[in-house]
């Protein structure tokens, strides 16, 4: 803001504003090269109770005077003007917007911002009473406004100092504001496996939050001993604020007691139809392909891989869950909305654990009944609840051998099968199905290694070893090159990549060398742990099956990638319990579809689109075609 006398105004070349009494009426005049243009004024009574405002704009071609509604008492009167030529007018000495507010002085305030222009009450103040611009703030304003800076300051060095013996960005030394834009750009595990390739491997990514791409440090703070409690990240993974299910239970001594009653279920003890559900849906998928999306060379039908594959794993996992599947396939389309709403509910849940403080105050109990699913919803979660509500019932009413049977005959409440038979769906399906995806993207584009593996199966085919309609998974567990794929391409695209970050025990840790005080959260790398050259060797960042087909000599080393890629599926007290599952299910269908068909991808260009929310990815728009082969 620049103050000029109104003799500077008068003396410009081109403008001048005048201001001329009639009486006890006083009025601004515009004057342009001398032509009269325009008169505006203001009543006396009325500017001895405010100082006078004029606007001076550029509307079109015509520099006018403007007033705000605030200015009342104040008339506008239009005189004969002469229409100036857009050449005429210059922004160099006519700012597209510019104010002017006379103070009692006779001197006038001067501003312009773009091309427009907030007259602020600020410029109301008459200048002979305004020492500076702090007058203009309330003090108790200023003393709220000092505090609460010397708080933050004091608060941001207290943070800074808590783990400054660890490297890590600048900005994730005082504040969340690191771990916040890695949110925002749907990059968080690629983010961070910078950051650990960078800073080492105990980095700090928060003002309380260190991440780790040490495979031996994370045997620790997950082992079936370890005094490291699940931090506030896990909060945001539940699906009501009343009860927790197993995933997200923090205590551990309740955690281990769920996970106890879960395990028999999702071990297959006692189920004798499990793998034959999984072979009916694995038929029901093949049928879907052969059915619509097989091509040839008169007719080209491609596919969404990303989109069937997750059809077919929510299919599976309800099967396994509910007892039956729910028309994905069968229907070819997103029935019921679950897909599109988990796309959008996921990137809430990543919010929600980068900042436990928002987590905190959604489970406010008025916010919480509103937001949380609910079984009268129409679609997405609270629809899968309503789901599990009935297959609970028919279990307590008859005998089913099944997976939520065995859950309820181990002492699982009502409640709690519910809650576990969502968390089965939610986590087993999109996971998998990121598995699968993936396993076949990275053959498709690595021509060798797809071949490699289509003439396993043709061996095991020509020997008689292969059952029909569904290869069988002790079967496909005989085929070697088989797991390789399989286990290169969990190392290569870890389905889980979330921070699942632990707490420090009370007394804190020495980790890799260093005191890490109680309280803080470690986090886990995937991205960076399963790419490590010195366990993977030099070309750990390339898609090569064949390093997991070492010889004799090699032993210790594959036995060492073998249990670092084991971590995927978590480690100790937080193993994943619905591994030996996920495994069964990526033999079987990998297995079966290059069996029956020829697969490639569409659009090598941009074979598809991929984001990663709260360490779940989002993909779609994976196109490829599929050839029945000869058999």
């Amino acid at each position: 803001m620049c103050v000029f006398s109104a003799h500077d105004l008068m003396e410009s070349p081109r403008v001048s504003i005048q201001r001329v009494s009639y009486g006890q009426v006083h009025a601004w005049r515009l004057v342009e090269q001398g032509h009269y243009l325009q008169e505006v004024e203001q009543s006396e009574a009325r500017s001895k109770e405010s100082p006078h405002y004029v606007l001076l704009t550029l509307v079109g071609d015509r520099l006018s005077f403007l007033f705000y509604p605030i200015l009342s008492g104040t008339r506008r009167r239009d005189v004969p003007s002469e229409q100036l030529g857009a050449s005429d007018i210059s922004t160099a000495h006519y700012p597209a917007c510019v104010s002017f507010a006379e103070a009692s002085s006779g001197r006038f305030v001067f501003s312009a911002v773009g091309q427009h222009c907030c007259l602020d009450r600020s410029a109301a103040l008459k200048l002979d009473k305004m020492q500076g611009i702090w007058q203009t703030v309330p003090y108790w304003l200023t003393a709220v406004s000092v505090l609460g800076l010397t708080l933050f300051i004091i608060s941001a060095w207290r943070n800074y100092r808590r783990l400054s013996h660890f490297p890590g960005p600048w900005t994730a030394s005082w504040s969340k504001w690191w771990m916040i834009q890695a949110t925002a750009t749907g990059e968080m595990p690629f983010r961070l496996a910078d950051a650990c390739q960078r800073y080492g491997s105990l980095t700090r990514i928060g003002p309380n939050d260190l991440v780790t791409d040490d495979a031996e440090v994370l045997r620790v703070i997950n082992g079936l001993r370890s005094p490291f409690v699940r931090s506030e990240w896990y909060n945001a993974t539940a699906f009501s604020h009343n009860m927790n299910h197993a995933f997200c239970e923090r205590d551990d001594s309740i955690h281990a007691d769920k996970r106890n009653k879960l395990i028999p279920g999702y071990s297959g003890r006692g189920i004798d139809q499990l793998e034959k559900q999984m072979d009916d849906r694995i038929a029901d998928f093949c049928k879907l392909i052969d059915r619509k999306y097989t091509s040839s060379a008169t007719e080209f039908r491609p596919v969404d891989l990303a989109r069937i594959c997750s059809y077919f794993t929510i299919e599976v996992i309800c099967t396994l869950a509910f007892g039956k599947p729910m028309g994905f396939l069968e229907q070819d389309a997103d029935v019921y909305g679950y897909l599109a709403n988990q796309k959008a509910m996921l990137p809430i849940f990543e919010w929600l654990s980068t900042l436990p403080a928002l987590e905190k105050f959604l489970r406010t109990p008025w916010i919480s009944k509103r937001i949380m699913p609910k079984k009268t919803d129409k679609t997405g979660i609270g629809l899968l609840f309503k789901f599990a509500e009935k297959a609970v019932a028919d279990r307590r009413a008859s005998k089913h051998n099944d997976m939520l049977g065995s859950f309820l005959d181990h002492g699982v409440t009502d409640q709690e099968a519910e809650q576990e038979a969502v968390l089965q769906i939610i986590a087993g399906s999109d996971t998998t199905a990121t598995s699968i995806r993936m396993i076949l993207f990275f053959l498709m584009t690595n021509p060798c290694a797809y071949q490699r593996l289509a003439e396993e199966i043709e061996a095991a085919e020509r020997k008689g070893t292969l059952s029909f309609p569904v290869i069988q998974d002790h079967e496909a567990t005989q085929m070697p090159y088989l797991e390789a794929c399989i286990k290169e391409c969990l190392r290569m695209w870890p389905p889980v990549v979330g921070l699942m970050s632990k707490e420090v025990p009370t007394g804190g840790a020495v980790i890799l060398g260093k005191h890490v005080p109680a309280g803080t959260c470690i986090g886990y790398c995937a991205w960076a742990l399963h790419r490590k050259k010195e366990t993977f060797g030099p070309d750990a960042d390339i898609f090569r099956p064949e390093r997991w087909l070492a010889s004799d000599n090699e032993e210790m080393r594959l036995a060492e990638m073998s249990k670092t890629v084991d971590l995927v599926f978590g480690y100790g007290k937080n193993a994943c319990l619905g591994k030996p599952i996920a495994q069964i299910e990526m033999r079987k269908t990998v297995a079966e579809l290059l069996r029956r068909f020829d697969v490639g991808i569409v659009r090598p260009e941009r074979p598809f689109t991929s984001v990663n929310r709260n360490g779940l990815f989002i993909q779609e728009a994976m196109f490829v075609r599929f050839e029945k082969r000869n058999r």
